[in-house]
């Protein structure tokens, strides 16, 4: 079908593809170009960046995970090349909280499975694991000199004024001592091991996370 539809069953013409590239050519007369589902392409990233350096505007549509929370295709290496970014979340049916993972629903184990309500739920951090938490993982990213460990300082502060605990974790090769927050800080080259040290915060920072990140790391914390 040639349409596009929303949940509510709002339905605008679209091109059915399962590719993109081909259809550049065809494209160049728009100045806005909108993608759905932009996870299942396997060339996005190329027809994104294509677009955007001849002039246009691509705006794109995906899932950002699979129902076992890891990258669905391509669409999370638009990151480091897009201008801008929005994360929405649905509401949880369980809890009520924000809903910013998908859940399925029944037992298959394949990664590519199109359904709706009936296949998957979109459910808050608890009700993926199963568990009582308030955890949460906030990340900011942003280009060199974009401010972001400015933004990272003024959250930080804000949890500090509401008498929240704070820890501070930063990289020994980019510390600095133009700053002296007063929340605690750690400075090391590899992130502390996950256990009653970190419980005893409600609030914990991790500043350049490029060089210690692990996605496996914030698996285990739900504090």
């Amino acid at each position: 079908r040639d349409a596009l539809s929303t949940h509510d069953m709002v339905l605008i013409p679209a091109i059915p593809c399962s590719h993109l590239v081909p259809l550049i050519p065809m494209l160049m007369e728009y100045d806005v170009i909108g993608v759905d589902e932009g996870q299942f392409y396997p060339d996005i990233v190329e027809f994104s960046e294509t677009m955007a350096n001849a002039g246009k505007t691509v705006i794109i549509a995906a899932l950002d995970g699979t129902f076992q929370r890891r990258p669905f295709g391509k669409a999370l290496n638009l990151i480091s090349k897009c201008e801008s970014i929005t994360k929405l979340t649905a509401v949880c049916k369980e809890t009520g909280c924000d809903a910013p993972f998908t859940k399925r629903i029944i037992n298959v184990e394949d990664e590519e499975l199109i359904g709706g309500s009936e296949l998957y739920n979109a459910v808050s951090r608890g009700s993926y694991f199963n568990i009582s938490t308030r955890g949460k993982v906030n990340v900011i990213i942003g280009s060199e000199k974009s401010g972001k460990t400015t933004e990272l300082i003024r959250i930080l502060e804000r949890f500090h004024i509401a008498s929240k605990k704070v820890l501070l974790i930063r990289h020994v090769d980019v510390c600095e001592d133009h700053h002296n927050p007063p929340f605690n800080v750690i400075i090391d080259d590899k992130l502390p091991k996950v256990g009653k040290h970190l419980n005893e915060f409600d609030i914990i920072i991790f500043f350049l996370l490029s060089l210690i990140f692990t996605p496996e790391y914030f698996e285990i914390i739900n504090i």
